[in-house]
């Protein structure tokens, strides 16, 4: 969500730099290029970050409860990383 908004706002402030330039505002094609990068993978961003959110915290919550109650977890998350990349393991079992 962080990354979204920061580049959702410069995406604004880039905007408003080409539809409302200051007196002596000279054109720059660097900031035109920059408001077509930084909108939509600043709107992308935001909504994934919009996404994680939505499913991590319910996750969060009902493995808070499952804590409580003494239950295992039926799945776990595994992160690894490597000279050659990075990726994440989903182990889990059916009851």
């Amino acid at each position: 969500l962080a990354g979204g908004g920061v580049l959702t706002g410069l995406a604004v402030a880039d905007f408003n730099s080409l539809n409302s330039p200051r007196p002596g505002y000279v054109f720059s094609p660097a900031t035109q290029s920059e408001l077509k990068l930084f909108e939509p993978l600043g709107y992308a961003l935001l909504g994934v970050g919009a996404a994680a959110l939505g499913v991590g915290v319910p996750l969060a919550v009902v493995g808070a409860q499952r804590r409580r109650s003494g239950e295992a977890p039926r799945a776990t998350l595994i992160p690894s990383l490597s000279p050659q990349g990075a990726g994440l393991t989903l182990m889990g079992a059916f009851p």
